[in-house]
């Protein structure tokens, strides 16, 4: 068998907080809660999430 010689890879380094846009889990993506707008979208029924939090 023969070796190679290689160095490790470099990791990734993030430096920026990223967000996705995705459906709301408190109203399901409608929007309402109860028949009323739901307090953790405010009626759009999506939220902007954190993918890689700092």
């Amino acid at each position: 068998m023969i070796r190679q010689h290689t160095k490790p890879a470099k990791q990734a380094t993030v430096t920026e907080t990223e967000a996705a846009d995705t459906v709301c889990r408190k109203c399901g993506g409608t929007g309402e809660v109860d028949g009323h707008v739901c307090p953790q979208c405010k009626g759009t029924g999506r939220i902007a999430e954190l993918v890689n939090p700092a």
